[in-house]
């Protein structure tokens, strides 16, 4: 599986996904300030949550970073 995307089977990764992002103005910046210094992988919007879009305008400026929705 991983020799289809160019690395080597003995490679090994670890992915950290941030949880929560949406859910209070402290979340969004601690999981922006780690997108930002490549300290996590990617992160899950909490759609309901009051400060959901203030992290959706985060990830339509760094179109870079992976992020879901719920």
């Amino acid at each position: 599986m991983l020799e289809e995307p160019g690395f080597r089977s003995q490679e090994r990764f670890i992915i950290i996904q941030a949880d929560d992002y949406g859910i209070s103005p402290y979340a969004n910046k601690g999981i922006e300030d780690m997108f930002l210094s490549r300290s996590i992988t990617s992160a899950s919007i909490m759609m309901p949550c009051t400060w959901a879009a203030e992290a959706a305008v985060f990830c339509a400026q760094n179109a870079h970073i992976n992020v879901q929705g719920w």
